[in-house]
């Protein structure tokens, strides 16, 4: 998965990330004062799915 900030950045590229079986998210960055909402997160992670070894998924996916 590549995380990203602007649909423009692989724009260019898309079909080759997928055929190489790559994934991208447009995240953008945190406003300096903005909380940090770990739920928020955990759902996003849970979206993506876990690709890791088995043993090493965090036990809240």
């Amino acid at each position: 998965m590549l995380l990203i900030r602007a649909d423009d950045d692989v724009r260019d590229h898309v079909q080759e990330l997928l055929d190489a079986g790559y994934g991208y998210s447009v995240v953008d960055e945190p406003w300096p004062d903005e909380q940090f909402d770990v739920t928020a997160f955990q759902e996003m992670f849970r979206d993506w799915g876990w690709s890791g070894r088995l043993g090493a998924k965090p036990a809240w996916m």
